[in-house]
């Protein structure tokens, strides 16, 4: 007797993989101050380069995802369809795969494995195509904003009124 295939819902890929990137981004910027304060490893004039390549690469992605959660507020019975095992794997690999790379490489500069800045830009491109576009594309198809809101906060009574009066006037 084979046993049952579990497969996760959307909602709880969805849900765990905000969390994971949520914690991912903050430890990337926790990476970088301790790697720049506690370690050493870079200047501040470095860490000012070194984060404006580094958090955008997560901040777009974190933006979707708060976004999205704040236009989809209230807690629903889950009712999205199963996804299945590949896009599993490969909803969780490429996030992760750029997290633990991002770092690595931060690491690397911070103990001056990476010569310089230039070679650190380019070591960043270098993950930012061969998993951030990807780990993109996978928290753009989950966290899509395009269908109505569900839990968004409404217009306090009256406000709609008032902005439905000022379209008009």
């Amino acid at each position: 007797m084979s046993r049952p295939k579990k497969f996760v819902t959307q909602r709880a890929l969805r849900e765990r993989l905000a969390i994971g990137w949520i914690v991912a981004h903050a430890f990337i910027v926790a990476n970088l101050l301790v790697m720049t304060y506690a370690v050493g490893g870079m200047s501040p004039r470095e860490l000012t380069t070194v984060a404006g390549m580094v958090v955008p690469l997560m901040a777009a992605n974190t933006s979707l995802i708060v976004r999205y959660f704040t236009m989809h507020q209230v807690h629903e019975r889950d009712r999205s369809p199963r996804v299945n095992g590949v896009f599993v794997f490969i909803s969780v690999a490429f996030p992760a795969l750029l997290f633990l790379y991002v770092n690595a490489v931060i690491v690397l500069f911070a103990y001056q494995r990476i010569a310089n800045v230039e070679l650190f830009k380019g070591m960043i491109a270098i993950g930012e195509i061969s998993f951030g576009v990807h780990a993109g594309s996978i928290v753009a198809s989950l966290f899509h904003t395009d269908e109505p809101a569900r839990g968004a906060a409404a217009a306090p009574p009256g406000e709609a009124d008032a902005n439905e009066a000022a379209k008009a006037g």
